[in-house]
């Protein structure tokens, strides 16, 4: 049952929520920001909460991170956080309860859970009526505290990840999106070549369960309550549930999951665009045979979420060359397709990219790395023009306002919002922010991280682009 507190009874509000007023012993700080109407409390137990009432939501959405994710796993555990969030976290399994009837529960109350495993963090998701928040906290809690995996979900998840690892030894542009992502969160000296690989028989429910405590039960932990409710009785039934939690170094940019309070791992801050290139590259070639296609990656690391500015100058730029790239290099005939990317660089340690990307024939390969070469060489000199820019502002618009509107939306950033170090005003000015960018913006931002993560002079781009820019071309059949 949710203890009620003195906040569920109004006692903290107005100008005492704003100067972070304390209302009960499991709630040790809290503030209000008063554009956004967010609520945020630190727990005694060291979690960060923030809730937001949107009273047009027709469903109560909670967003759960723990910090840690991929980043902390080992060679010999590559794919473990993956596990958990799958066969654990997923399946909202705890303690003695038995999955079958954690189902049925589920079901009867109309509440969904879904868990993602992501780059720094494993994130858990709940969804359902405004009426079983105090139910989907508390089992929240169970899940935070002792959370389970079982052999069947282990397996079932072994099998569909040799699946997909099957699939991607006949498919280039899988095997690029797999190998990318291992490359951006390894250490020094990992490159596409042998970054992300799985050792599937030794990902067990008992291997599972060893890490279960670092990556979940320690992790520093935010969670977002977003819905047709009110804050004061949010954060009153997140303290029933969560404050009693064993206590937990709270969650900051950089902080790493594992050890109670004070005992978090803090990853070493990124040394500025371009320091990390060499865990990319700059070329690297894997040939496969038969299947005659290819997958083409020509880019340069790019900036993070603690660069916001020119995080949104960069996007922007995806949006102008997306289309460029879409009409130069896609050919309809041939399957031919192209479109640039952007992964930022999460909680300061790993990388961000931007690329240009194509899924070509094999025997077009060489000339799409020119061709795309030449694109970001072109971008870089000449920027966006006026015209370009305003379409890729105009896009940038919609969805944000889409976004904005959304409850799945708002859970989801505020659940890393500490974690991001990023501020609320960074979310509700998004679209002015957008706005405010003038073409000479995007282009010198792009300039200076193409040139910086090429270890050159911003101010003068190499002639020599094969050692300007990462290169990945994958599916090239063998000689």
């Amino acid at each position: 049952m949710v203890v009620a507190s003195s906040i569920a009874f109004g006692l903290v509000g107005g100008q005492e929520a704003r100067a972070g007023v304390c209302a009960s012993p499991g709630v040790v700080e809290l503030a209000r920001d008063e554009a956004s109407g967010v609520v945020s409390a630190w727990l005694a137990s060291g979690v960060r909460v923030h809730a937001k009432a949107m009273p047009e939501a027709e469903q109560v959405r909670i967003s759960a991170v723990f910090a840690g994710g991929e980043m902390l796993e080992t060679p010999e555990a590559r794919g473990v956080a993956s596990l958990i969030a799958s066969a654990g976290l997923g399946r909202a399994s705890h303690g003695g309860a038995p999955t079958v009837e954690t189902d049925a529960e589920l079901s009867r109350r109309g509440v969904t859970v879904t868990a993602y495993v992501m780059r720094d963090a494993i994130r858990l998701d709940l969804g359902g009526p405004a009426g079983e928040l105090g139910w989907m906290l508390e089992l929240l809690g169970a899940v935070a505290r002792e959370p389970r995996i079982e052999a069947g979900p282990a397996r079932a998840w072994r099998q569909a990840y040799g699946s997909l690892a099957e699939r991607a030894t006949a498919d280039p542009m899988l095997r690029l999106r797999q190998s990318l992502l291992g490359a951006l969160t390894s250490g020094a000296g990992q490159d596409l070549a042998s970054s992300g690989s799985v050792h599937l028989d030794h990902l067990t429910a008992e291997l599972a369960s060893s890490w279960i405590t670092r990556l979940v039960v320690e992790a520093p932990m935010e969670v977002a309550i977003v819905g047709a409710l009110s804050w004061a009785d949010a954060i009153a039934q997140a303290e029933g549930a969560l404050a009693g939690l064993p206590v937990r170094a709270r969650i900051a940019p950089g902080v790493r999951g594992g050890g109670r309070e004070g005992g978090a791992v803090r990853a070493p801050a990124r040394d500025g665009a371009g320091a990390r290139l060499g865990v990319l590259g700059p070329t690297y070639v894997e040939r496969m045979e038969g299947g005659g296609r290819s997958a083409v990656l020509v880019g340069f690391e790019g900036p993070g979420m603690d660069q916001l500015r020119e995080l949104r100058a960069v996007t922007l730029a995806r949006e102008v060359l997306s289309d460029r790239v879409s009409d130069r290099l896609s050919d309809r005939e041939s399957s031919q397709h192209a479109w640039a990317a952007l992964m930022p660089g999460d909680s300061g340690a790993s990388l961000g990219l931007f690329a240009l990307i194509v899924s070509a024939p094999s025997h077009r390969a060489d000339q799409l790395v020119g061709l795309a070469q030449v694109e970001l060489s072109r971008f870089a000199s000449e920027g966006p023009t006026d015209a370009e820019l305003a379409t890729a502002k105009a896009d940038v618009d919609r969805r944000l306002a889409a976004q904005l509107a959304s409850p799945v939306h708002w859970a989801a950033r505020l659940s890393t919002l500490t974690y991001r170090g990023q501020r609320l005003e960074d979310l509700t000015g998004a679209r002015a922010a957008y706005e405010s960018i003038s073409p000479a913006e995007v282009r010198e931002t792009f300039r200076a991280w193409m040139a910086r993560g090429a270890g050159a002079l911003a101010s003068e781009l190499p002639g020599d682009r094969e050692g300007l820019l990462v290169v990945q071309v994958i599916g090239v059949e063998a000689d």
